[in-house]
Parts: structure tokens; C-alpha cells; sequence
């Protein structure tokens, strides 16, 4: 009997349960989320899991913990299997179909559950879970085409088709809006990861063929400026490289503090708009003080790795502004060095400089880089 790897269920559960716990415990009602029922089924599959016939409640397991985990500290590591490898370990239509199934099941997963980094400009929510999924389906019209399942490749490709036009659609219609420009910016860092992914998955497909080529052509480069294509995305792109990217990384320090995992509440949202996100760490009650120094601690790393990151800093004038005490008082908690940084250098000017106008800085930086992409 054919077997294949992976990383056993109870071990991811386990995973999840050490990033984000808090999905795993509300109880089990009626109308529960399918995520919600596909972790908790994970022990019914441990003798199992490498068996075809399980092959897809197992690619459900890991679907769900990829979507719990892929906004928190610690995402779980099934990326690859998820885009390529259950795809090509299918051997024919009838397995592609069975988990193509499981993934339009997926379709009801609302990402604001489990993420803190969507934003909402009336097509509907939009997030880096769009470019999760759209990247898997990806995966499987690459296995299509290279079985020759021509009408199969022609439903998958529609559905990634008609999520790239939304996306764009979501960059026109607050690009055009007044006042919107922080919201712009956080689309726009969003399909900018989004096309990214799809492109990686894309590029990577082991099929050639007139189909296969053009779409390669065709997708590979959305959101570059050479790459040709609708301008949002080429928009997107340049606004994300300009302004957003920088900002947006994995935050590993921040992987250290175990308080921030306790709750939905203590999520990172979009940098470098961090400012309400270190008010909750100050206040938020899941937190001792010895976890609020912990986090202090981690931004002081994050902020001595990367001096130029202004997501660190303003993290920290949120709590500046909502701790008692301000840092100066939270920084008692920590050794004499991190005392040190608190008082001087690039964190007092930051603290010196309030949300508003700090936002303003990066609004112009927007404008800017918008403005400067050829028509």
C-alpha cells in the first residue's frame, strides 16, 4: 500500500495548541467551523494519516492548522505539502477532486477569526489568507495541467482568476476613496504578499505546455512595475516595496514572550501601524506585568536588530501612552541595559512624535510612491 509523509496529527494539534491555544478552547457546538472540527478529529488520525484512503481528512488537518497558525508568532510548517506535494502525490482526477472538495470547504473560513490583518473596503474581507489559499489552488491546476485534465485546470484557473480581480477591484475602489490612504496601504501590503505567493507556487509548477507557459507569463510578475498587467497591482507592488515591506517581516523576537500567544486580542496587526496594538499589550488582562516586560523586552530586540523599523517603536508608544508609568516604569522589570535603551536615542524621538502626525508621514510616503508608477 502506497504511504506518504508528513507531520504526524497529534503533533500538529499540538502545534496549534502551543501558538494559539485560544482557537481550541470554546467548546464544540452545533454549527461549529469546520477548521474548528478538522484540529479536534486529529488523535482519530494518528494511526492512519499515511494511508490514500486518509488522505484528505489529513489534508483538512493541515489546512486547518495552516489557517489557525499563518497570522500568529509560530505558524506550523506545511506550506510545501499543502501547495505541492499532496497535489502531486494525487495520481489521477478522482484524488485532485477529492481534494479540491476539501479545499472549496475552506471557502467558509472567515480569516478574521484567527487574523488580525485584514482589512475590509466593501468587496469583502481581504487578507494574506487569500493568497494562502489561492497558492494551493494553484498547486492543484499545476498537477491538472500536468495530467492533461483540461476542463478540470479550466475551473481552477476561473477561481483564482475571479480572486485576482477582486483584489483589484479592492485597490481601485480605495485608491479612489478619500481618506483612505492607511487603508490603501495595508491592501496594497496585502496583494503584494498575495501575488507573491502565487507566483512562487506558479514558478515552481513541474508541467510545460502553451497553457502552463502563458499563464507563468502572465502571473509570475503581477505587482512588479516590468511586469506588465493591470496597473493596481503594478500600484500594489511598488506602494508595498516603497513603504510596507520593510515593516512587514516575521517579527521573530516577538516569537519569545508566551504571553502574546493567549489571546485573539494580542495578534500583530499590519506594521508599522502599531500604536492601538501596544495599547492592548498594556492593558490587555490575559497579561501579567512580568509578561508586559517580556514583550517590552522582545521590541527592544526587534528594535536593536533593526534600528530603521518604525513598527517596533510605535508598538511602544502605545504603551507608552497606556501603562502606567509609561516604559520608564514597565522597563523596571527588565535589566539594567534595556533600562538604558529606554531613555535615550531613537525611542525618545519616536515617543515624541504622536500617532497622528506619525500616520500623516505615512500617508505622504504613499502618495508618493502611487504617484510615481507610470500609467
Amino acid at each position: 500500500m502506497e504511504r506518504y509523509s508528513g507531520i504526524a496529527p497529534t503533533l500538529l494539534r499540538a502545534q496549534v495548541e502551543n501558538t494559539a491555544s485560544w482557537t481550541l478552547q470554546e467548546p464544540l457546538g452545533e454549527g461549529a467551523p469546520s477548521w474548528r472540527e478538522a484540529l479536534d478529529r486529529a488523535p482519530a488520525l494518528e494511526g492512519s494519516w499515511r494511508s490514500p484512503e486518509m488522505r484528505p481528512a489529513y489534508f483538512s488537518l493541515m489546512l486547518a492548522s495552516h489557517y489557525v497558525t499563518v497570522a500568529t508568532f509560530v505558524p506550523t510548517d506545511v506550506d510545501t505539502r499543502i501547495r505541492f506535494h499532496e497535489w502531486q502525490e494525487s495520481p489521477g482526477r478522482e484524488g485532485l477532486e477529492r481534494l479540491l472538495a476539501v479545499l472549496d470547504e475552506t471557502d467558509a473560513w472567515d480569516a478574521r477569526w484567527v487574523s488580525a490583518r485584514v482589512v475590509d473596503v466593501g468587496l469583502g474581507p481581504l487578507s494574506g489568507h487569500d493568497g494562502e489559499w489561492m497558492a494551493v489552488r494553484a498547486g492543484a491546476l499545476g498537477r491538472a495541467l500536468q495530467l492533461g485534465l483540461e476542463d478540470l485546470a479550466d475551473s481552477i484557473e476561473a477561481r483564482i482568476s475571479s480572486e485576482l480581480a477582486r483584489e483589484r477591484d479592492c485597490f481601485e475602489a480605495v485608491e479612489r476613496s478619500a481618506n483612505r490612504e492607511l487603508d490603501a496601504l495595508r491592501v496594497a501590503c496585502v496583494i503584494a504578499h498575495n501575488l507573491g505567493d502565487l507566483s512562487r507556487v506558479v514558478d515552481g509548477w513541474k508541467v510545460s505546455s502553451p497553457r502552463a507557459d502563458a499563464l507563468r507569463a502572465a502571473w509570475v510578475r503581477l505587482g512588479h512595475e516590468d511586469g506588465g498587467g493591470e496597473r493596481a497591482f503594478r500600484v500594489a507592488g511598488v506602494v508595498n516595496k516603497a513603504v510596507m515591506a520593510p515593516e512587514n517581516h516575521r517579527y521573530i523576537p516577538l516569537r519569545k514572550p508566551r504571553g502574546l500567544r493567549s489571546h485573539r486580542a494580542l495578534l500583530l496587526p499590519m506594521g508599522p501601524m502599531m500604536d492601538a496594538w501596544g495599547e492592548v499589550v498594556a492593558k490587555h488582562p490575559s497579561l501579567s506585568l512580568s509578561d508586559r516586560a517580556d514583550v517590552l523586552d522582545a521590541l527592544l530586540d526587534g528594535h536593536t536588530r533593526e534600528p530603521q523599523s518604525q513598527s517596533y517603536l510605535r508598538a511602544m508608544c502605545g504603551i507608552e501612552r497606556r501603562f502606567a508609568g509609561g516604559l520608564t516604569a514597565l522597563a523596571k522589570e527588565l535589566p539594567a541595559k534595556a533600562r538604558r535603551l529606554v531613555s535615550g536615542g531613537l525611542i525618545r524621538e519616536a515617543l515624541g512624535v504622536d500617532q497622528t502626525r506619525f500616520e500623516a508621514r505615512l500617508i505622504n510616503k504613499y502618495k508618493q510612491a502611487r504617484d510615481g508608477v507610470r500609467a
